[in-house]
């Protein structure tokens, strides 16, 4: 199950984020963590910039209310969402 915390006004989730895929996407639960295929090389923070991305479109919230709390240079990033409401954000990752 993927672990989602409260923390002020968003929600944080653990990512475990798979680079160099042929589409971004979803890729369900690795170790409690919402594990996310990325169509970008880890180089640059271009894979970054497409999680942000994808995740603006997913969750359909502003680029500015996705932060990447830890793990800029990890696959294991820690993303806070603002502007999501829990009930679509558990959704979205069942």
């Amino acid at each position: 199950m993927i672990k989602i915390t409260q923390a002020g006004s968003g929600f944080v989730i653990n990512v475990k984020a798979v680079p160099n895929a042929r589409k971004t996407q979803l890729a369900g639960e690795y170790n409690g963590a919402l594990k996310v295929k990325v169509a970008a090389v880890p180089e640059d923070g271009k894979a970054n910039d497409e999680i942000v991305d994808y995740f603006s479109d997913v969750f359909d919230i502003n680029k500015s209310h996705i932060e990447i709390v830890k793990g800029f240079k990890s696959r294991h990033k820690v993303i806070k969402l603002t502007g999501v409401e829990e009930d679509k954000l558990k959704k979205i990752l069942a």
